[in-house]
């Protein structure tokens, strides 16, 4: 019986190795088009872009090492350990070579690409941010000691909009003009206060500080308005900053600038905080 097993395996073999060669392009256009969506905050490290379907000239060597010729060594070795890993088979891992010698490297997006294809599916891109020199200078403090800056909705989010353009809610710098942005952190604790509170762009939030917080002195917890249970933490950078606020009795407001409404935790929760003041000034009316 375990002859026949064998047999009938070996008999396949072929056949699955070919499917598997055949899927692979598609495989690897879906995984670049995931892996650019996770990290289209922090830039695009890959094109998402299925590669170019024209004719395919015959392939006549791969490079001396066996990968594609253009990719480096090391990068081929690395993919090389990784393919083992996966337990493919030389004949597999030559197909998949053969593969990318094909395609070719894939040539990095420009910002008019980043740009139109965050507007296609209504994100912002990260280079249609102010740099930070640009950022400094707009968010420099104008008539009454404000900056001259408004928050508004920018397709899926709020974003601070000045003259000069739109300020990164990563920003380093905007907490020297008392504007403190972040990703909330620890998300993935507290899924069912996420899932259940309010998070859509404009949504208010509440702090509450937790000075016998074991792991940090600074720790402050976001809940949803409505919400008992919380749903994160300000991130430790931030919450070093804005603990003493805290403590020493400022009037901050607490908005979320992009996320979910209630029932789902599709997107985590963006928040900005700020002192009421300059919260009025930032959503005064036109």
């Amino acid at each position: 019986m375990m002859r026949q097993i064998e047999a009938e395996a070996a008999r396949m073999l072929p056949a699955i190795e070919a499917e598997a060669a055949r899927m692979l392009p598609e495989i690897e256009t879906k995984d670049a088009r995931r892996n650019a969506e996770m990290l289209r905050e922090g830039g695009v490290d890959d094109d998402p872009r299925p590669p170019e379907r024209g004719p395919v000239p015959p392939l006549t060597a791969l490079g001396s090492n066996g990968g594609p010729s253009w990719m480096g060594a090391d990068e081929w070795e690395k993919r090389l350990a990784a393919y083992r890993l996966q337990g493919r088979s030389p004949s597999d891992i030559r197909r998949v070579a053969e593969h990318l010698e094909r395609r070719g490297p894939r040539e990095p997006w420009t910002a008019a690409q980043q740009i139109d294809r965050a507007k296609s599916v209504g994100h912002v891109a990260r280079v249609e941010y102010l740099s930070p020199e640009d950022e400094a200078r707009a968010l420099a403090p104008g008539a009454g000691g404000l900056p001259d800056a408004r928050l508004e909705r920018v397709r899926d989010r709020l974003l601070v909009v000045t003259p000069l353009g739109w300020v990164n809610p990563r920003s380093r710098t905007a907490y020297r003009a008392g504007i403190y942005s972040f990703v909330l952190r620890g998300t993935g604790y507290n899924e069912a206060a996420t899932r259940s509170g309010r998070f859509t762009p404009g949504a208010l939030l509440r702090l509450r500080r937790e000075p016998d917080n074991p792991h940090d002195a600074n720790a402050l917890a976001v809940y949803a308005e409505r919400d008992r249970n919380k749903a994160g933490y300000v991130p430790t950078g931030q919450a070093k900053r804005l603990a003493p606020l805290v403590d020493g009795g400022a009037d901050l407001v607490a908005v979320s600038t992009r996320g979910s409404g209630a029932g789902s935790d599709d997107v985590t929760p963006h928040v900005l905080v700020c002192e009421r003041a300059l919260y009025d000034h930032l959503t005064r009316s036109r």
